[in-house]
């Protein structure tokens, strides 16, 4: 509980990994550190769970959480692979950071259930050209047992990200799995530039009453190659997955 990394630098092979496979992490925070050229291999990108390797690493395989954790005020620059990787998270603020060069996700959040406040603000996720990465943000599974689940998105900048392939998710904002509970999306005031795909948010057969989202006064820069927004997957439909 209430680790602090605060001020430090990694490079090359340097990098955090929980090594608990069931276990609550709670109250990490990680600030002011830079990770740059860091080298660490990486598993091929793949869009389900407990597969991926990251540069900070919370994989938890058979159970636990990450819980209350804050993000902030770091460069992650040239970073092979995913940088943050946090499964099963209940209240997550990843604020003012700079995700510049990865190769896969910036951000990825993976297990079961993921709920609680889900923040992401401020920050720059960017890649030099198309096809070098493929999500920004990617949720594996999201909503959960708490009574409300809520992702804010504000004031990010989002640019290259994605690839030409007709994969669902990849891009700027994507989620995979909806748990069908009570969640939502404040997704303002961000910059997309030139994102070949821009979101994928599945909210698999959910209702106005336990999923909405609200996508006001964005900048979209460019066309995408697939997508604005999206929300099938393989065989939804309308009465499977309404459009709301």
């Amino acid at each position: 509980k209430n680790l602090t990394i605060d001020g430090l630098a990694f490079t090359g092979a340097g990098r955090i990994v929980a090594t608990a496979t069931n276990a609550t992490y709670e109250g990490f925070t990680l600030v002011n550190s830079k990770f740059y050229d860091t080298n660490a291999s990486a598993t091929p990108w793949a869009d389900n769970r407990y597969v991926m390797d990251a540069v900070v690493e919370f994989k938890l395989k058979s159970g636990g959480k990450t819980k209350d954790f804050t993000i902030a005020n770091n460069s992650f620059v040239n970073c092979n692979g995913t940088v943050l990787l946090m499964n099963r998270a209940h209240n997550l603020s990843v604020g003012g950071n700079l995700f510049k060069n990865f190769t896969q996700d910036g951000v990825r959040i993976e297990g079961g259930y993921s709920h609680g406040i889900l923040a992401f603000t401020n920050n720059v996720f960017e890649v030099e050209k198309h096809n070098d990465a493929y999500n920004a943000i990617f949720f594996y599974a999201l909503s959960g047992p708490d009574a409300t689940t809520k992702v804010v998105i504000k004031n990010n900048t989002f640019k290259n990200l994605g690839t030409k392939s007709d994969a669902k998710y990849d891009g700027a904002i994507s989620a995979k799995t909806y748990q069908e509970k009570p969640a939502s999306y404040e997704i303002e005031g961000n910059v997309f530039d030139h994102c070949l795909n821009i979101m994928w948010l599945r909210n698999n057969g959910g209702n106005a009453s336990i999923w909405s989202a609200k996508i006001e006064n964005n900048q979209f820069l460019g066309l995408p190659h697939n997508q604005y927004y999206g929300s099938y997957r393989g065989t939804d439909s309308e009465s499977t997955n309404p459009h709301l």
